[in-house]
């Protein structure tokens, strides 16, 4: 069975894909610095839960420890994005994404998650969302504003499959805690 740690802990990490999702859509539905403002917001609250589920791994954090830091470190990172310039969201962005990688790091020498192919196929959509991206920005070799298939969109679609796959890395369906339990 899955365990109450494990269920909180999914519920957080779904609501912040929502919030990837809606911060996502409302800037470029509104194209206005608010929605910019969202759609930072999410990345970094998506990127620091992530963070955060890892710390307390490592650290065996309770979930009111987990709900209180993100409550926390959520409302300071949103009071620093409204005033910080958006291009700068990119910076603390990717060092968000260092401290993720430093924390799997350290939990690839426990045994809290030994089967790490997961990670390797999110980290492998996310990469490849992420050149797709870069070679369909403007003036980048697939900008093409007129096309059909927008490299942008495709982006999305594959960062949606990475939340997935880093989902299935985060909450494994077997391993040490779960008595060998898995999911087909």
């Amino acid at each position: 069975a899955m365990h109450a740690v494990d269920r909180s802990r999914r519920v957080l990490y779904a609501a912040v894909v929502i919030g990837l999702g809606v911060g996502s859509a409302a800037f470029h539905a509104s194209m206005t610095e608010w929605g910019g403002w969202m759609d930072l917001l999410g990345i970094h609250l998506f990127l620091g839960v992530v963070l955060l589920i890892d710390l307390a791994a490592l650290r065996n954090r309770s979930d009111r420890w987990l709900v209180q830091t993100v409550g926390v470190g959520g409302s300071v990172a949103a009071g620093a994005l409204w005033f910080m310039d958006n291009s700068f969201g990119k910076y603390t962005a990717g060092a968000l994404v260092v401290a993720v990688a430093i924390a799997e790091w350290r939990i690839s020498q426990t045994d809290l998650r030994p089967d790490r192919r997961w990670l390797g196929s999110a980290v492998g959509l996310f990469g490849a969302g992420l050149a797709v991206q870069w070679l369909g920005r403007g003036g980048g070799l697939w900008c093409d504003p007129a096309g059909v298939l927008q490299p942008h969109a495709l982006w999305h679609l594959v960062a949606a499959g990475a939340t997935i796959a880093l989902a299935r890395h985060l909450f494994p369906t077997s391993g040490p805690r779960s008595e060998g339990r898995r999911l087909s």
